[in-house]
């Protein structure tokens, strides 16, 4: 883009610059005129490059918010395989992209946490359970009725976090 505004702003000034030439200011009327021809090529060229300005400073954010959002969505295609432990970290882009970062941070922290809560009440059901198989092998029955009771005690704690999530 900055190639081909050098290449059409150095045209401008060529193609003006031989109708300047002595032959064309022949044609020149007055001073105006002449200054006009003599400063338009400059001033086209100015334009021009200010347009060319103001396209890269509004091209140069979307290409660094490319690679943010290329960023993202690879950290959501890794929770998505089940990785609840990496973290988006160190984006140098606009804030509304970090705070996007830092929700989605937040967010799989919070799932990592359910989900590790959901473990560790599906292995005390395990320990439980055997317990159970234990005391009825034994013929233990007030045994076997206090497992069940811990048993459904932890249920209800499942219960707690399957309210949480909206599915």
């Amino acid at each position: 883009m900055i190639g081909s505004t050098i290449i059409l702003s150095a045209a401008i000034i060529l193609y003006f610059s031989d109708i300047v030439s002595v032959p064309g200011m022949d044609r020149a009327g007055g001073g105006l005129e002449l200054a006009a021809m003599t400063l338009m090529p400059y001033m086209i060229s100015a334009v021009v490059a200010a347009l060319t300005a103001i396209g890269v400073m509004a091209i140069l954010p979307l290409i660094r918010a490319r690679g943010v959002a290329s960023v993202l969505e690879a950290r959501l295609r890794e929770m998505a395989a089940g990785d609840l432990v990496s973290r988006v970290y160190g984006l140098d882009s606009t804030p509304h992209l970090r705070s996007i970062a830092n929700e989605l941070n937040a967010t799989v922290e919070a799932l990592g946490n359910q989900v590790a809560s959901w473990k560790v009440i599906n292995r005390r059901q395990w320990e439980v359970l055997q317990l159970v198989r234990s005391a009825a092998a034994a013929g233990n029955t007030d045994r076997v009725i206090i497992h069940v009771g811990e048993m459904e005690a932890n249920w209800r704690k499942i219960a707690e976090l399957e309210e949480k999530l909206a599915t």
